[in-house]
């Protein structure tokens, strides 16, 4: 009985040595095709995996959302913490980022800015306004630094501009001080007796310097006037 099971152990294992060599040996044959086949399946199976994702993640879209959302909301302080931490770690990396989308698609991105400003005009304006009100010492502080620093830059391009804009300027100029004259009269009067020993003492400089033209502008006037009387 011994011996009978001895030979049936190893005739198994002849059996398997021999069915394994033979496996070897049709593997060695066709490894191109064999392998060329996996990679083959492989791939179908890696697209079928990926069509599938896409399907579900359409199907799931708003469920997804969804999650997302109320994940955000629960997690709002550690989500913001993270974001500020990412966006800090890789700052220049996402502002170079940044600047190259902007670069790329600068007119999309100002045709874009464009419409959304036209569409939300007013509450723009409005939000602009409780802006300049509530930061009003700081916008203040900001534009006399800036004036400052820009002075001759500002005064040169100021000065383009009214020159190239002179009749535009004078009309306008004049329509306000037609429909503002009471007011404008009102303001001056005010002002002139404010700093009234002020432009007393202006006026003073200026006869001085100019004394001699003065002078003349007034024995023109004088002969003048006596042309008319005779």
């Amino acid at each position: 009985i011994r011996q009978t099971i001895d030979s049936t152990a190893e005739l198994e294992n002849t059996i398997v040595t021999l069915a394994t060599t033979k496996q070897q040996r049709y593997y060695s044959k066709n490894r191109e095709g064999i392998v060329r086949k996996q990679s083959q399946y492989n791939l179908r199976q890696k697209l079928e995996i990926k069509e599938k994702q896409r399907l579900y993640d359409f199907a799931h879209k708003d469920d997804k959302k969804k999650k997302q959302r109320e994940y955000d909301s629960s997690h709002k302080e550690e989500v913001q913490k993270k974001q500020s931490e990412y966006n800090l770690a890789h700052k220049k990396e996402i502002q170079k980022k940044q600047s190259e989308y902007n670069l790329a698609h600068k007119k999309e991105i100002q045709k874009k800015q464009s419409e959304y400003n036209l569409a939300h005009k007013k509450e723009i304006k409005e939000q602009q306004k409780i802006y300049n009100v509530a930061h009003k010492e700081e916008i203040k502080k900001k534009q006399s630094g800036y004036n400052l620093a820009h002075k001759e830059e500002i005064k040169k391009k100021q000065s383009g501009y009214n020159l190239a804009h002179k009749e535009e300027i004078k009309k306008k100029q004049s329509g306000y001080n037609l429909a503002h004259k009471e007011e404008i009269k009102k303001k001056q009067s005010g002002y002139n007796l404010a700093h009234k020993e002020e432009i007393k003492e202006q006026q003073r400089i200026y006869n001085v310097a100019h004394k001699v033209g003065i002078a003349r502008k007034q024995k023109i006037k004088d002969r003048t006037n006596s042309k008319k009387k005779n």
